[in-house]
């Protein structure tokens, strides 16, 4: 926060923004999952394309249901070069 830095997005730790206490004020962890990111599921985990969609909704569901009692954050990571080719761009 000395460095004018407010939020980071690098830690993979909940669903919802968490705030981190520093010496110099508070750092905001922003939601961000790998579980929904085009670059882990085709990339490393050479899934089918359909796998993103199945991803995306399944958690989406779930925090739709969870989202009744306390709200939550769905992190999509799209990347151009992998999900905007021809062949992935309808999931």
């Amino acid at each position: 926060t000395e460095a004018g830095v407010d939020y980071t997005t690098d830690w993979v730790v909940d669903d919802l923004p968490v705030p981190i206490e520093t010496k110099n004020g508070t750092l905001y962890s922003i939601p961000y999952s790998v579980e929904t990111n085009d670059v882990v599921m085709s990339a490393i985990q050479t899934q089918p394309s359909s796998e993103i969609y199945d991803r995306v909704m399944n958690q989406f569901e779930c925090f739709y249901e969870e989202g009744a009692e306390q709200p939550r954050i769905l992190s999509v990571c799209s990347h151009p070069y992998l999900s905007g080719v021809p062949h992935r761009i309808k999931y």
